[in-house]
């Protein structure tokens, strides 16, 4: 082997390792902006019934148990913040629940539930900030099985297209969880079965409770995380999670992302999950480490770095051992 091919295997080798450091260097990548959407219309819910006041899902959506054969009203309020006159149709649309969201159908679906549901005023004409009141009137026919559903009652606002074209419609609602059963109805819980914690492809932090449905009724869960006694005794700031429904009997993860985290410590850390739904309310305390996804950071480092010296090391062995054995030769034949 020649002086200048040894070099240059030594060259290769060096650029090989730094590509492959190039490779494995932490990805950070700058936390999403948080978008406010610009509103149109508003809608929310006035009444709350007397055996729910304390039940903070009532607040916000009509839930309710009805037995068949059986009728409830609840007003809804709909304002105008649009900066001009507007015309805005009332109605109801069907929805379902899919992998932890309530998922709306597309303006014109039906369904049972939505059949069943009526309003006072279908179309307002509203003035920029003035607002009215509907009365939405939930009526169960007497043959209605037993099961729960799920709509909103819309508030739905189009605007015309430029030069005629086909126009956009925007709309909010109020959500509808209604069971049909005698009494009170089936009664809801869920449970936090386990913690873990993990990091994204581009290093922050994640912790993932796994939640279970243990009722009869669709749960809205959401929460806060607290970690305390990471490494050096370090503590994290509270931590919100993601909003799921689940359906009963069914399971899905509620994910808080901790925020500016690609440099946080893996830990272990002591995590607190607390969560709820209407009343119900549960808390998780569990140890959880952040690692690492499988194809990047320090445990991969660790693996492939030391694997590419050890090829220079035994290339560069190789390259000198035939360096020398041949000027030993040329030596000898010089000699002779």
């Amino acid at each position: 082997m020649r002086p200048l091919t040894f070099a240059r295997m030594i060259l290769a080798a060096l650029v090989a390792v730094l590509a492959v450091g190039a490779c494995v260097a932490p990805r950070v990548a700058a936390e999403p902006e948080d978008g406010t959407p610009a509103g149109s219309i508003g809608i929310r819910l006035v009444d709350v019934p007397a055996k729910a006041k304390d039940d903070p899902r009532a607040k916000l959506y009509i839930v309710d148990n009805m037995k068949p054969g059986s009728t409830i009203t609840r007003r809804v309020q709909v304002t105008n913040n649009t900066g001009h006159r507007a015309t805005v149709k009332m109605y109801a649309g069907p929805a379902r629940i899919t992998d932890g969201t309530f998922m709306f159908d597309e303006p014109g679906a039906t369904s049972a539930l939505t059949s069943w549901i009526h309003v006072d005023k279908p179309t307002l004409t509203l003035d920029d900030h003035e607002d009215a009141k509907v009365t939405v009137t939930i009526a169960v026919p007497a043959d209605a099985p037993e099961m729960e559903q799920y709509a909103v009652v819309w508030a739905s606002l189009t605007t015309p297209g430029e030069n005629g074209g086909i126009g956009a419609e925007s709309r909010v609602g109020v959500r509808v969880y209604l069971s049909v059963g005698p009494g009170n109805g089936p009664p809801s819980d869920f449970s936090i079965d386990a913690v873990t914690g993990s990091r994204t492809d581009d290093g922050r932090a994640t912790v993932r409770a796994k939640v279970t449905n243990t009722g009869g009724r669709a749960v809205d869960i959401s929460g806060d995380l607290k970690l305390t006694h990471g490494p050096g005794d370090l503590t994290a700031g509270k931590v919100g999670s993601t909003g799921v429904t689940i359906p009963p009997g069914e399971s899905s993860d509620v994910v808080f992302t901790v925020p500016n985290s690609a440099q946080l410590p893996d830990g272990p850390w002591s995590a607190s999950v607390s969560l709820a739904s209407g009343v119900h309310k549960h808390t998780k305390d569990q140890s959880v480490t952040f690692t690492a996804p499988a194809d990047s950071g320090p445990a991969s480092r660790s693996i492939t770095m030391p694997l590419v010296v050890t090829i220079i090391v035994v290339l560069a062995a190789a390259g000198l051992g035939a360096f020398l054995y041949r000027r030993r030769r040329a030596a000898r034949s010089a000699d002779q």
